[in-house]
């Protein structure tokens, strides 16, 4: 283990050790399909980075994760009755229709410097942007999930100052 993912785990386990935000505060968050730009990443590997990335959201005691396991289902099977896709406009129709109240999606983007994680969290009722990160890191595997554990220690810092 490197010492910035050593940091990222000790951030995410001091978050949770503060204790969570009480249960009526928690935003019901659904985490989407991460998608990159300029970076050869499988849907595969997206995946596996998204359910990364919901595990430890979840971990934080701060938010209620919506499992993507729901959204994915609802996908296809709209996908199979539609014969097309889904959008991302047809991803937040579902994740209200699931009972969420935030998204959060993620793009990972190579730049010459590496690899920018750019997450954004948007309020489903008010169609604004509540939360957001950028993380610059390696664009290897074990780079792009440091970049990913820190984007939640971001996203849980920001929730802890709302309404303040």
């Amino acid at each position: 283990m490197s010492l910035q993912q050593g940091l990222a785990m000790v951030a995410v386990g001091m978050l949770a050790f503060a204790g969570p935000c009480p249960a009526a505060e928690k935003p019901r968050v659904v985490v989407l399909d991460f998608k990159s730009s300029g970076l050869e990443a499988s849907e595969a590997k997206l995946s596996a980075w998204s359910d990364r990335f919901e595990d430890i959201l979840g971990k934080t005691g701060y938010f209620e994760v919506l499992p993507r396991r729901l959204l994915k289902r609802e996908i296809r099977r709209r996908q199979a009755s539609n014969d097309g896709g889904c959008n991302r406009r047809c991803q937040l129709q579902i994740a209200v229709e699931l009972g969420a109240t935030e998204a959060v999606e993620a793009q990972i983007v190579a730049v010459p410097s590496g690899c920018e994680v750019k997450v954004s969290q948007v309020d489903l009722a008010r169609h604004s942007k509540v939360g957001a990160s950028n993380v610059l890191g390696k664009c290897n595997d074990k780079g792009v999930i440091i970049s990913l554990d820190w984007a939640v220690v971001e996203l849980t810092y920001q929730l802890s100052r709302r309404d303040r």
